[in-house]
């Protein structure tokens, strides 16, 4: 039964984090039409970056936290107005973005893997300690993560139904969905 319940705790630490991962896909695959093969190679990217200044540069996991995000942020614009923007217009827009993102994540995985090694590396806890969640022991840093992605999650809702820009986003999900079915319906 204790292993049961391991698992089962395991299983919600990661789910949170995939939710959270998947959340960012799914914008981009409702506001864009596209199914960006970079997005988990740009958060690997994020999370080394995230590394390199709290460990080796020796300035704290929030500093870090924040150079990760800006700079996977700041790539993925990249990607998008190099790799992605210069084909909006194109007949075969959907194939031709899901090759450069496609490339884009070799290379990035690549280059990360020349910069950083195959070795795993970790980010410090953001709060040291345990915590008891159904009779398992998992550390504080983990509860967290179960604590805020569902909050964060229920935060983009809101801000997608609540807020003019959001709505925004909303609109040109719905907009690019009706374009793609009404053109692969029409010979």
């Amino acid at each position: 039964m204790e292993a049961l319940l391991a698992t089962l705790v395991s299983g919600l630490v990661l789910g949170s984090l995939y939710a959270l991962m998947s959340s960012g896909l799914s914008l981009v695959w409702t506001t864009l039409g596209v199914f960006n093969f970079s997005h988990g190679a740009l958060m690997m990217v994020g999370a080394f970056i995230a590394w390199t200044v709290s460990e080796v540069l020796g300035l704290g996991p929030i500093v870090g936290i924040l150079s990760g995000t800006l700079a996977a942020g700041l790539i993925g614009v990249i990607i998008e107005r190099l790799l992605v923007r210069p084909f909006y217009s194109n007949r075969n827009m959907l194939l031709i973005t899901a090759m450069t993102t496609l490339a884009a994540m070799v290379i990035l995985e690549r280059g990360a893997q020349m910069i950083w090694g195959a070795r795993l590396k970790q980010l410090p806890r953001l709060i040291p300690g345990e915590v008891q969640i159904l009779g398992t022991t998992i550390s504080a840093h983990e509860a967290l993560l179960i604590v805020l992605a569902p909050l964060i999650l229920v935060a983009l809702w809101r801000f997608t139904v609540m807020t003019n820009r959001g709505r925004s986003l909303r609109a040109v999900g719905q907009n690019g969905i009706r374009r793609r079915f009404s053109a692969s319906t029409c010979p």
